[in-house]
């Protein structure tokens, strides 16, 4: 008789419970010991899962349907963390996220540096949570595309490079995104050319963003795929007008056929 793992292949749906969560973010699934890795799995979900990728010690699957969601799963509050490549882990409770951390972080000592587990679990400090764990990066970097003669600006999808517009990041500083939502505004504005990745035309590509939470200053980059920038006085001008916490404003060129 074939066994379940015989019959995979891709695009095959299967049902499966996760197990635990790995290093990057992925839910872990088992069967007979082959690992299935699924991206915003969470231990103790029960999920229909659809194969796309599939190697000879281990598959890749997207969720399809939550038949029976984790006791640990919440609602996450970004509305496009289901499309987003920005982040992962927004649909688990906190606390879970702490203890899986900490445990793949000792697995990591155990695994490469030798030490039994025993000696690392009675001896190594808990790890201490955010009060709110929001708002706290503090760089960023988005890029920017015409989309049927629309200015967007955001993230891309995972395993893509569309992009996923979004009005905040619950993860960057409220003053990154602010700088984001300025700037777009701005391209927009004055009808800045924006870079095409097919066509190789266009101007305009990413903005990079810095916040200093100890000074609150910022620091603004444009990445652009020429040196000539059009209306630029006036975007320094409105955003320093806007931003005061503006100390600088730099334009990093690349002409290159790359991100």
């Amino acid at each position: 008789m074939t066994s379940l793992i015989e019959s995979l292949c891709i695009g095959k749906f299967i049902t499966v419970k996760i197990d635990s969560l790995v290093q990057g973010g992925e839910g872990l699934a088992k069967i007979d010991n082959f690992a299935i890795f699924i991206p915003q799995g969470i231990p103790g979900d029960e999920v229909e899962v659809r194969i796309i990728s599939l190697k000879p010690n281990y598959a890749r699957a997207l969720i399809v349907r939550i038949i029976t969601p984790s006791e640990d799963r919440v609602t996450p509050p970004c509305p496009v963390t289901d499309e987003c490549g920005g982040c992962q882990w927004q649909e688990i409770k906190y606390e879970k996220q702490l203890e899986s951390k900490e445990k793949n972080l000792i697995d990591n000592f155990v695994r490469i540096a030798g030490i039994p587990a025993e000696k690392l679990e009675s001896n190594h400090n808990k790890i201490i949570g955010m009060e709110t764990p929001f708002y706290y990066r503090n760089k960023s970097q988005f890029p920017f595309a015409k989309i049927n003669g629309q200015i967007k600006g955001g993230f891309y999808k995972p395993r893509s490079h569309d992009i996923v517009e979004f009005e905040k990041c619950y993860i960057q500083s409220e003053k990154i995104n602010s700088v984001f939502r300025l700037v777009r505004d701005l391209l927009k504005k004055y009808d800045i050319p924006i870079y095409d990745e097919r066509t190789r035309k266009g101007f305009f590509r990413h903005l990079i963003v810095r916040h200093s939470f100890t000074t609150n200053q910022i620091l603004i980059g444009f990445v652009t795929a020429n040196a000539k920038f059009p209306e630029i006085h006036h975007i320094i001008g409105d955003i320093t007008d806007a931003i005061p916490e503006t100390v600088g404003i730099v334009q990093n060129i690349n002409n290159d056929n790359t991100n």
